[in-house]
């Protein structure tokens, strides 16, 4: 596998890819004198992934490529989108160490505008969102979603409404809540096995919601 496109690297983000062929897809963001071209960002997609795994000594090298490759100078379509993959890597690092305020820190501080015509930062954008609500913080998290995940194609969607479901659920917003669980389910009703736990989840959502409003 020489790259991973963008659906194929949500499958790998939504457990759907083995391990091997993550590993080896994300390998050449790693190797020296890498350039950030498309092809390289289809590639990217190794930071949460190694994120996931914990593996710091690949997050640290990822970071230092990058400020390699800014470094060299070039095409602003090159070297900005360099700067940003370097400032991202920060904020997996600190989530690969669970240090996860200096984590949502790191996130925020990721320029918006041109930089995400330039990558697809819309990943940090979720992993923000999750973070948040994972501290309580659901409405600054709903507020994320809001603006990110109509931005979104493909399986990250899905998965952001799964967490905007949540989201709203804890708040109390039932008919945003009831919305996007429904849509997470009947988006991947037919999926994957691998898929199948986020059904439940909406499904479960869905029973809970039914019984709230008889």
């Amino acid at each position: 596998m020489a790259c991973l496109d963008g659906p194929l690297t949500t499958l790998v983000f939504l457990g759907a890819i083995p391990a091997g062929d993550a590993a080896r897809a994300y390998a050449p963001s790693l190797e020296p004198g890498v350039i950030v071209t498309d092809a390289f960002e289809r590639r990217w997609g190794g930071l949460w992934w190694w994120a996931g795994r914990r593996d710091t000594t690949s997050l640290a090298l990822f970071q230092r490529r990058m400020r390699e490759a800014a470094g060299r100078g070039g095409p602003a379509a090159n070297v900005r989108p360099a700067q940003y993959f370097y400032g991202a890597a920060g904020g997996y690092l600190a989530l690969a160490r669970a240090d996860t305020a200096n984590a949502m820190r790191r996130f925020a501080a990721l320029p918006d505008s041109v930089y995400c015509a330039l990558v697809n930062c819309q990943w940090e954008k979720v992993t923000a969102a999750v973070l948040l609500a994972a501290r309580g913080e659901d409405r600054a998290a709903a507020a994320i979603l809001d603006q990110w995940v109509p931005q979104i194609n493909g399986g990250l969607a899905v998965y952001g409404l799964l967490i905007r479901a949540k989201v709203a659920e804890r708040l109390g917003d039932l008919p945003t809540a009831r919305r996007a669980y429904r849509h997470v389910a009947d988006s991947w009703r037919h999926a994957d096995p691998e898929l199948a736990k986020y059904v439940a989840e909406a499904q479960a959502g869905l029973a809970r919601l039914s019984r709230r409003t008889r």
